[in-house]
């Protein structure tokens, strides 16, 4: 996916929350990622699976974006998804 599609696809998810509850970008912070890798026992790259969802977090919303994060492997997740994220954020 490029740039442009993962801040429609955030923002999509994101904006009737906000709006909801008249938020903006610079009131929301993310606090937490927690990210599940559909994997077998060889891989080892975990992180690097996860890093896209950090990274994409932090382009968005800057220093608001900064996270605390786990990134796990599984033998298996619902519906045979590659990757489930999670997320805690705050509105300020």
């Amino acid at each position: 996916f490029d740039a442009a599609f993962k801040e429609k696809l955030f923002f999509k998810y994101n904006s009737n929350f906000m709006t909801t509850n008249n938020a903006n970008c610079e009131q929301l912070s993310c606090l937490s990622v927690s990210g599940f890798v559909n994997s077998d026992i060889n891989l080892t790259e975990h992180p690097e699976i996860i890093n896209g969802a950090s990274d994409m977090i932090y382009k968005i919303l800057g220093n608001n974006g900064k996270h605390t994060r786990i990134a796990v492997g599984c033998a298996s997740l619902p519906r045979n998804a590659a990757v489930e994220i999670s997320s805690i954020f705050l509105i300020n």
